[in-house]
């Protein structure tokens, strides 16, 4: 840990704040816990590095984050409530406190999830971005580490963060753009084409962006990935594997919403963030109860049958170039690792039903009871005709 964040805990900060844990550290700067000293109530703090005091231009991302949080009001944003500079200098900004985990260590630790509790995420997060598109301010860096999942009373609560690379569509007077064309800034793997060849974007890159996600949520991989960026480039302009051809549980609706919201032309993706939900939620209602089931963990309930048997994915290694190495779905699917078939029907039990009581009968015994019926039937009549042939 740095030293001077080392130094941090323990402290108060303007003779509000007392900083108490460190959350995480990268990027340009650390997140710390932190408690009103007036209010008592638990806060997170966002430290810009010291090494980067004397950088105008993240200096000014900073302070843009900071008024992107403050202006945007939205239960799945994570919202900003102070902003200031400490004795010595350091620019931080004070954001509520949520306990939980980023989504992308969500996924590490449960892999895949089922159709319905990935619409339990995405959900939310496509009304953050429609209020964020709606006052013309893009988020261009969405990824699983952008967004915190927590659980409060079997309530899944999401929230998206760290608007440090914001564009706005219509600079004002209170934020600045900053951002020229040409300039790429963002995790490009998460990246729309257009936005990776530096080419000005709109609301249709951070729909490209969550396709992605959505993607890597039920598919427990990325739609492509690779270190060169040209090859990345040229990847994202094919058509994805069909996640319905790495899980054959996956409908093949399902591949037509992720092709379409993972287009490559701009006039063929989503427009909007509704229209994506929309589409999601139709191939979802078309899944039986047992496909969409759990929303607990995001694995398929045990007593689904073959389709519950949902795959292992293992956990990611970090990577110096990007936010973690994933598997692709251009690799060949790997079968899960120690997953059991699902059990046989088991023969049907003897009847128990007391005497007097109805009983019902399987169909094959209702079948070989007329059987012998007829049999004893038929019988009896060539009895009666010998009888009488004798007779005679």
């Amino acid at each position: 840990m740095d030293e001077y964040f080392e130094n941090l805990i323990g402290q108060e900060i303007n003779r509000t704040y007392r900083i108490e844990k460190l959350l995480g550290s990268g990027g340009m700067g650390s997140v710390f816990r932190a408690k009103h000293l007036h209010l008592g109530n638990d806060v997170a703090i966002k430290v810009l590095a010291p090494h980067y005091a004397d950088d105008p231009n993240l200096i000014k991302r900073f302070q843009r984050e900071a008024k992107v949080g403050w202006a945007l009001t939205h239960p799945n944003i994570i919202k900003v409530s102070d902003f200031g500079k400490t004795e010595d200098g350091i620019l931080f900004m004070v954001m509520e406190y949520l306990e939980g985990e980023t989504l992308d260590n969500y996924l590490t630790r449960s892999g895949p999830l089922s159709l319905q509790r990935t619409l339990e995420i995405i959900e939310p997060l496509c009304d953050a971005l429609s209020v964020a598109h709606e006052q013309n301010i893009l988020h261009r860096d969405l990824k699983p580490a952008n967004i915190m999942i927590s659980t409060k009373k079997d309530h899944t609560i999401v929230k998206l963060l760290d608007f440090g690379i914001v564009k706005l569509l219509q600079p004002d007077e209170h934020v600045s753009a900053l951002t020229a064309v040409g300039e790429v800034f963002g995790t490009p793997i998460y990246m729309a084409p257009e936005h990776l060849m530096g080419l000005s974007v709109g609301p249709t890159a951070d729909i490209y962006s969550l396709g992605v996600i959505t993607y890597m949520m039920l598919t427990g991989k990325l739609p492509m990935d690779s270190d060169d960026l040209r090859k990345l480039f040229e990847m994202k302009m094919k058509p994805l594997p069909a996640p319905s051809g790495i899980y054959s549980f996956l409908p093949k609706e399902l591949d037509e919403v992720l092709q379409k919201v993972l287009a490559s032309q701009l006039d063929k993706r989503y427009q909007n963030v509704h229209e994506f939900l929309a589409d999601l939620k139709k191939v979802a209602a078309k899944l039986s109860p047992p496909d969409v089931s759990n929303v607990a963990t995001g694995t398929l309930p045990a007593n689904a049958g073959a389709i519950a048997v949902m795959p292992t994915v293992q956990n990611v290694a970090v990577a110096s170039s990007k936010e973690a190495a994933r598997p692709t779905a251009s690799e060949p699917a790997k079968p899960p690792a120690k997953v059991a078939s699902p059990a046989p029907a088991s023969p049907p039990k003897p009847d128990t039903t007391p005497s007097g009581s109805m009983t019902t009968q399987t169909e094959g015994g209702s079948s070989s009871n007329t059987m012998i019926i007829v049999g004893v039937v038929v019988l009896l009549i060539i009895v009666g005709v010998a009888v009488i042939f004798l007779a005679r």
